[in-house]
């Protein structure tokens, strides 16, 4: 899996779960309930690599910290899912 393909399986996952502030979410895909950004990408990417790659390119895309964002500046998951998808984009070229 590659950095592109994680940040949109955690696209998919929260589509699929929903999206929430404050706490990561179910840590597997299996398990369902809503995830932050952070949770959504952990339980989409097994390989730490691959998921450190996917992290910075959407913190670059944000323009800081992950968690700070999810929680205090993202207004809600549709944004969530659009900048993940985005980001994504980027990284396919």
């Amino acid at each position: 899996m590659t950095p592109d393909q994680v940040l949109d399986r955690a696209a998919d996952l929260l589509e699929r779960d929903g999206w929430r502030r404050d706490d990561n979410g179910p840590a597997t895909p299996a398990e369902r309930g809503p995830r932050c950004v952070v949770g959504a990408i952990e339980a989409a990417a097994v390989n730490l690599l691959v998921r450190g790659a996917a992290q910075e390119a959407l913190a670059v895309e944000v323009g800081g910290g992950l968690i700070g964002w999810n929680d205090e500046i993202a207004r809600d998951g549709r944004q969530v899912v659009r900048t993940l998808r985005r980001t994504a984009r980027k990284l396919r070229g």
